[in-house]
């Protein structure tokens, strides 16, 4: 195997079901990018930030009509009431698997893990407008008070809140995230500026940007740093932890929202921003992690579209809200031959997946995980075959394995105290052979070093599994069936992996029908 590094009640009738969904190719030279878009069921909605959750979903804010949205993979929408008047600001996924957000006219924060679930929790006198919202590496739920110049820190388990940090009067904080340092970063809009402090609530430096920049979102790229939209200056700065000059990035466009993207193609990555308004704006904008930073655009089909919120999603490809345009869009990022994991502080989204040991042109299936919590989190084999360590990966990085032969893979984050696991299930094919012979595809050329598969097969009115190979060292097994071969017959085929003198758990059932 080969890896590289590179994270209230249902409101269907009022407005956030999907009615239609509107296809448009990419730019030239980007016909692999199509933009999708899912259309509110009524007007008036104003989606905002998003969050991937742990449910694999995307969650947004929606900031007029007083919901928090959810969209799945295939498009389908709905909305939960936030609390009345509340116009919900900022979301982010916590360390106890919930979706937090702020609920900035009644300065109170919402928490809920499927909807329909919702609970409230006052701010602190001390803390006005809440803004941001993040989770913080040590579990707990991080608020930006916009006109105090503060941020407040609420427990979770004893629901009991302080003011974890006092900036300068007329900051304005309105986003933050954790860096790969475990340190937290704000955006300050009237102050032009960046402030790191530490988990004990020390400002321990004030990153300058340029007069006018109007920080706004912020957060971890894979290249460690900290990427932070300008839309007063139509630029992205890179801040480095730590200190030194934040490098500047022209993006024009009124660039607003910032995710970090999964990893397209070997060793690139880039990060995806919402361009507003303005010229060249109304589109998604495409930035490489690495020098040269060109930027490349993706208009948006529909005039004024207004793009916001941003986030990768677990299914590898870019969502973004319309706040303009009453919409979802999605961007089709995924690389082809790819499958992806979400890991948020709480555990990996999903927990299971499946995917064929190879696609149909034979080539290798991937898994990416998409690191976006807060914590450091890894991705361990855990067994001792050793098939695959991640070692410690920070927010905003990515991990990619290519999985070379069938079965079941167990993992888990061994980083600290971390008890997340979860499977990955690499299923064998099956095609016909010469004869009546069946062809299974066991793994993909070439077989790593010293790994072997044992391969069991189920024959027409059995029901338990015989083994017909061990330690094959080879892609495809051809089997020469020793039951019935008429018409309607079915042989299933399962596969484990074996390796460092340890093995997987069984395939998923490989199916062959004659």
């Amino acid at each position: 195997m080969s890896h590289r590094r590179r994270a209230g009640r249902a409101l269907a009738g009022i407005g956030l079901l999907a009615v239609a969904a509107v296809a448009a190719a990419g730019p030239a030279g980007a016909a692999t990018h199509k933009i999708t878009q899912f259309t509110m069921k009524s007007p008036g909605n104003q989606p905002g930030d998003m969050t991937i959750g742990n449910d694999g979903n995307v969650w947004f804010v929606d900031h007029a009509t007083n919901k928090i949205g959810r969209i799945t993979r295939t498009g389908a929408l709905a909305g939960f009431a936030a609390k009345k008047g509340s116009h919900p600001t900022s979301i982010t996924t916590g360390s106890d698997g919930a979706v937090w957000f702020t609920e900035t006219a009644t300065n109170t924060i919402g928490r809920t893990t499927t909807g329909s679930n919702m609970t409230h929790f006052a701010l602190p006198a001390a803390i006005k407008s809440a803004r941001g919202i993040t989770a913080g590496p040590d579990g707990r739920i991080y608020v930006a008070g916009y006109s105090s110049h503060n941020i407040g820190v609420f427990d979770p388990t004893t629901h009991k809140w302080h003011i974890f940090a006092t900036l300068a009067a007329g900051s304005g904080p309105v986003r933050m995230t954790t860096g790969a340092d475990g340190n937290l970063y704000v955006t300050e809009s009237k102050k032009h500026a960046v402030a790191e402090i530490t988990v004990p609530g020390k400002v321990v430096s004030l990153i300058g940007l340029p007069v006018g920049a109007a920080a706004s979102r912020i957060v971890s790229g894979p290249d460690g740093n900290l990427w932070v939209t300008e839309p007063g200056l139509n630029k992205v700065a890179i801040v480095t932890p730590g200190g030194g000059a934040p490098h500047q990035i022209s993006v024009s466009g009124k660039p607003t929202g910032i995710a970090a993207g999964p990893e397209t193609l070997p060793n690139a990555e880039f990060m995806w921003v919402t361009l507003q308004s303005g010229t060249g704006g109304n589109a998604i904008g495409r930035i490489p992690v690495v020098a040269p930073r060109t930027v490349k655009k993706y208009a948006l089909p529909t005039p004024k579209s207004l793009p916001s919120g941003i986030t990768v999603g677990a299914d590898g490809n870019i969502w973004f809200s319309e706040a303009g345009k009453n919409r979802i869009g999605k961007l089709a990022d995924a690389p082809g031959h790819t499958s992806f994991v979400a890991v948020n502080d709480h555990g990996f989204s999903p927990v299971t997946q499946g995917i064929p040991v190879a696609s149909n042109n034979g080539t290798p299936v991937n898994v990416e995980w998409l690191f976006r919590g807060a914590k450091h989190h890894s991705v361990t084999d855990s067994t001792t075959m050793n098939l695959f360590n991640s070692g410690s990966i920070a927010p905003g990085k990515n991990f990619v394995t290519t999985f070379a032969t069938a079965g079941s893979f167990a993992y888990k984050s061994t980083v600290g105290t971390d008890t997340m696991h979860g499977t990955i299930k690499v299923a064998p094919l099956t095609a016909s052979g010469s004869g009546t012979d069946i062809d299974v595809t066991v793994g993909t050329t070439p077989i790593p070093a010293g790994v072997t598969t044992d391969i069991q097969v189920e024959v027409p009115g059995a029901t338990t599994f015989s083994s017909i190979a061990t330690n094959f060292g080879g892609a495809t097994f051809t089997y020469t069936p020793t039951g019935s071969t008429g018409s309607g017959q079915v042989y299933k085929f399962q596969v484990r992996t074996n390796s460092n003198g340890d093995h997987s758990d069984w395939s998923p059932t490989a199916r062959f029908t004659f």
